[in-house]
């Protein structure tokens, strides 16, 4: 034990360089093979004591080793044998150890992360030199244990010790401070050992203290009562450094070194049961269930210490405090706090990044590790919104909203989303959100991206040479309604906007021309969008455009665009290069590309390609929304009105064009004028009130219902999405069914007479087709119902009424109100002539 202790005081808490580590390549465990019985316990490559920890039949324990390559502790010495009562014999020493390159006991302290390629992988085990050394330690007892049969109870109570020890150890280092701090950090179980190895193994330091002895002498005084002293931290491992994330390399490599010795401890389970007696095995059952199953429950105390240090969340709370919630006004930013929040935990990733890639030579954060901390930090940013909010003095309802906006812009940052809970792993491909290994800070402390198109296209990422892809990519969960739905154009846009505003902050003189090219960028992309999939529409009906996006259409196209009508009387090309136009900065807009099929019925008219164009266009747009602080601070004060009105009036109306782009496709997809033809041939002039609704009713629900199933197969197939997008589904089902009532509006104005009974079949075929829409969609309620209703019961409304009605009432056409009083008046033409005379002909 006291071996143990000299290992722990001159640990540096650094990775220990293996590769495809097996027990079998210790030489304390050659023994193994050849004293157990093989029948029961074979390492054989063919089975294992354990199937789920397969440590002795990797894939370097099936090829050779070459020793010109350098040997590590894991090598199968030569100059081990088998000795003749079938042993192992073991004549290496010291020095042959060091020689042979395996590492030595006296506590040397290697780079922290070791020179070997992939040291510190996620895919190979975290070792220190400790741990190691403490495995070897197991090997020993349990040889013992084999040899010495009487006292194999007494060795396996001494295994239990020396893990005993290592877990003690690396609580008392790296956890007892959080504990100390947050009782709950640690779990109850986990509380009992570490109370039971503290009463039962370790010296109680006060008492030494209080008697005089040196706490930094040896154990020896102490070992009668079997009691030691707790390690010592080395003096070259630094806990203090905030750019380390204090001392978070060395925090993970003890933590999960230990779970690493636990799991190995466990692997070894099987060979210590057939050591001892039957009736003690109990007593090693329970040591496992209790103690090394529970290793890992130290994860949570050590990684909370460091998120709990590395984010400033009293500075937010203090900000919060400061915040106004007693207000009147419904407010549509939020408030600067959350993006102070956001930024800290920008930071923290950065430094978590490097932390791993530095110190342990790791690409991929370990994703036990990775999500323990980022559970903490989300943890805690969630606890901080609610002490922020406690402290608001006065509230109003507005007050109660605006928290509410500020919570959710919070959780719907893309980089803090449900995918920054997972690692990202290399080995599947890079994409473009990797931080990349050729961007390094530069002196200034600005990022330097020496990356070309050529690494781009080698490291996996998109080339935005105008390669087309499939509508939705062939990624795994590609279009998945929890992830944004983008293109390669929006993430060479992104990357465009990175570099502009890169320029910003180098060249501060030309920051705000560099924010009008910013601007002319968006400007662009959604003008291409509505050029290429919206103008149809809004050529078909002019209400499908919102004012606003009319405006600034317009003002795109004067200011930006060239005028195609005019280039075309002059003879140039528009396919050739804009070069001829770059003086006016103006620019012919894109072509759509010849692969996609925006004709069949069947893919709804190009839905997916839609889809992905519109909703591209709104994640670039809430892009840009988040880094309006950032270009904010880019610009001088007085120039900062032009940024405000810029996102007030163009990029926070970008999902306007929703609107008409799904409105098309719900036009073309259902035949609405089939249904009028059926409407108009309906008889109305009944005497008798009927209980069953007309054929047309149903032709109406089938369309809708074919239209379900090809909307549903659109995303299945050609987005691979199961669920369609909310905001998506909500606007094509709103434009199916609004056109549906105007469906049953326009066919019901086609009738030339109409009883009180007929009236009454209209309204009951209307309440049928509501009845069965909503088992079909989500939408309540059904959009223009009331529009309906009104129209059927107006027949039952006295001249003057009418009159008051058609004259308050703008949603009906000119054909509609006809109809409607045509159908009134039938047989009294004079109440028809007073009513056209007071509501003029053109109502």
């Amino acid at each position: 034990m006291s071996e143990l202790k000299e290992f722990l005081d001159s640990e540096c808490w650094t990775v220990c360089p293996v590769r495809d580590f097996s027990l079998v390549h210790l030489q304390e465990f050659q023994w193994l093979s050849t004293s157990l019985p093989s029948q029961r316990l074979s390492l054989s490559p063919n089975s294992s004591p354990n199937k789920r920890q397969k440590y002795y039949f990797s894939r370097r324990f099936l090829e050779p080793t070459d020793r010109s390559k350098g040997s590590t502790p894991f090598d199968v010495d030569d100059d081990v044998v088998p000795a003749s009562d079938g042993k192992a014999s073991d004549v290496n020493t010291g020095a042959e150890d060091k020689a042979m390159g395996r590492p030595v006991s006296n506590g040397e302290c290697e780079g922290t992360g070791g020179s070997g390629e992939g040291c510190g992988d996620s895919d190979e085990p975290i070792m220190t030199n400790t741990t190691l050394n403490t495995l070897r330690l197991f090997g020993k007892y349990m040889q013992m244990m084999s040899i010495l049969r009487p006292i194999a109870v007494d060795a396996m109570l001494c295994l239990f010790q020396v893990f005993d020890y290592y877990l003690n150890s690396v609580y008392q280092l790296f956890a007892k401070e959080m504990v100390s701090l947050s009782d709950t950090s640690l779990s109850n179980d986990m509380k009992a050992q570490i109370k039971r190895i503290g009463d039962h193994l370790m010296v109680d330091e006060r008492a030494v203290l209080e008697s005089g002895v040196d706490p930094s002498v040896s154990n020896s005084s102490h070992n009668n009562n079997n009691k030691y002293f707790p390690p010592i931290l080395s003096t070259v491992v630094d806990m203090s450094s905030a750019e380390g994330l204090y001392g978070l390399a060395e925090r993970v490599v003890a933590v999960e070194s230990l779970v690493v010795l636990s799991t190995q401890f466990q692997s070894l389970k099987p060979y210590v049961e057939e050591l001892i007696p039957q009736e003690k095995r109990h007593i090693l059952q329970q040591y496992f269930n209790q103690v090394v199953s529970i290793a890992s429950d130290l994860r949570q105390p050590v990684y909370m210490w460091v998120t709990v240090r590395c984010i400033p969340y009293e500075s937010v709370v203090a900000a919060m405090a400061t915040t106004q919630w007693n207000i009147r006004d419904i407010l549509s930013l939020h408030n600067p706090y959350v993006d102070q929040l956001l930024r800290e935990l920008q930071i923290f990733s950065m430094r978590l990044n490097g932390v791993f890639a530095s110190r342990l030579n790791a690409r991929v954060v370990p994703p036990e590790v990775y999500r323990c901390l980022w559970e903490h930090v989300l943890r805690l940013s969630s606890r901080t919104f609610i002490e922020g909010f406690s402290e608001a003095k006065r509230c109003t309802h507005e007050g109660r909203a605006l928290m509410q906006l500020d919570f959710q812009q919070f959780r719907q940052k893309y980089y803090f989303s449900r995918r920054f809970l997972e690692p990202t792993d290399r080995s599947k491909g890079s994409t473009p959100f990797d931080v990349d290994d050729d961007v390094v800070p530069a002196s200034d402390g600005k990022a330097s991206d020496v990356n070309t198109g050529a690494e781009d296209k080698a490291m996996g990422r998109p080339v935005s040479n105008g390669e087309c892809e499939g509508t939705g990519g062939s990624g795994e969960g590609c279009g998945d309604s929890d992830e944004p739905i983008m293109t390669n154009t929006t993430l060479n846009t992104l990357r465009l906007f990175g570099k502009y505003m890169q320029m910003m902050s180098i060249l501060r003189p030309i920051a705000v021309d560099a924010m009008l090219c910013l601007f002319q960028v968006f400007d662009y992309y959604l003008n291409s969008v509505y050029q290429l999939f919206a103008k149809e529409m809004v050529s078909l009906s002019d209400t499908s455009l919102s004012n606003d996006m009319k405006a600034q259409i317009k003002r795109i196209g004067d200011h930006l665009m060239v005028d195609e009508r005019a280039v075309l009387e002059s003879g140039v090309d528009p396919s050739v290069s804009n070069s001829s136009h770059n003086n006016n900065n103006k620019y012919f807009p894109p072509i759509l590309s010849t692969v996609v099929d925006m004709s069949s019925a069947e893919g709804l008219y190009g839905l997916a390609e839609r889809v992905v164009a519109v909703e591209s266009l709104v994640v670039l747009s809430t892009q840009f929304q988040s880094l309006k602080p950032y270009v904010e601070e880019l610009i001088p004060q007085e120039k900062r009105h032009i940024l405000q009105q810029y996102f007030n009036q163009v990029v926070s109306i970008a999902s306007d064009l929703r609107q008409p782009v799904y409105m098309w496709v719900t036009v073309r997809c259902i035949p609405y004028e089939s249904v009028v033809a059926a409407m108009a041939t309906t008889q109305w002039n009944i005497r008798d009130i009927l209980s069953l609704h007309n054929p047309y009713v149903d032709q109406l629900l089938r369309e809708l219902q074919i239209f379900s199933m090809r909307l549903n197969g659109v995303f299945a197939s050609r987005l691979n999405a199961r669920v369609v997008p909310p905001e998506v589904y909500r606007c094509l089902w709103e434009h199916v069914l609004r056109l549906s009532s105007r469906t049953f509006i326009e066919g019901f104005s086609e009738a030339k007479r109409c009883t009180h009974e007929g009236r009454a079949l209209m309204q009951l075929d209307f309440q049928q087709f509501v009845s069965k829409v909503e088992t079909m969609t989500t939408i309540r309620p059904i959009p223009e119902r009331q529009l309906v209703d009104e129209y059927i019961k107006a027949y039952y409304l006295t001249e003057g009424a009418l009159i008051e009605w058609i004259k308050a009432r703008k949603e009906y056409n000119q054909k509609q109100i006809h109809g409607l009083v045509h159908c009134m008046t039938t047989d009294n033409k004079k109440m028809r002539a007073r009513i056209v005379a007071q509501i003029g002909p053109n109502a």
